[in-house]
């Protein structure tokens, strides 16, 4: 090899090596290069951004902003709502409600669901994946 010719070494071969051992030798190289280049394809493509991660976690926070209000309404009225209009109408700002949801949350997805006991509520964060947030009451 070149590194050979300029270092003025000699490299002595015990034995040539065999059909075999050359073919696993290229199989270990090339799907070590398949590995390292799914890994680099999941670290410049896939994985969350630091402004998707933000995303989510104002979806988290709205959710959670939700859950207390189902807790006021919960403490007023005896039961869980799953109606958004009765949400909005305890915010006591309907109209800033309505752009905090629009805000943190993609329009289609948003379910919500409450029975006396328990709520359940689900939404699409804003990120590029569009990642489910939910929130589950008592």
């Amino acid at each position: 090899t070149l590194h050979d010719y300029i270092a003025s070494t000699v490299v002595v071969k015990v034995r040539q090596r065999t059909g075999f051992s050359q073919g696993l030798t290229l199989a270990l190289s090339l799907g070590l290069m398949a590995l390292l280049a799914v890994l680099w394809g999941y670290m410049f493509f896939y994985r969350f951004s630091p402004q998707s991660l933000g995303q989510i976690k104002e979806a988290n926070i709205h959710l959670r902003y939700l859950s207390r209000i189902q807790q006021v309404h919960k403490k007023r009225y005896g039961f869980y709502t799953d109606n958004l209009y009765r949400l909005s109408a305890m915010s006591g700002d309907p109209d800033l409600f309505k752009k905090r949801l629009l805000y943190a949350f993609e329009k289609e997805g948003f379910v919500i669901g409450a029975d006396e006991n328990h709520y359940y509520m689900s939404a699409r964060a804003k990120d590029w994946g569009k990642t489910q947030v939910k929130i589950t009451g008592p």
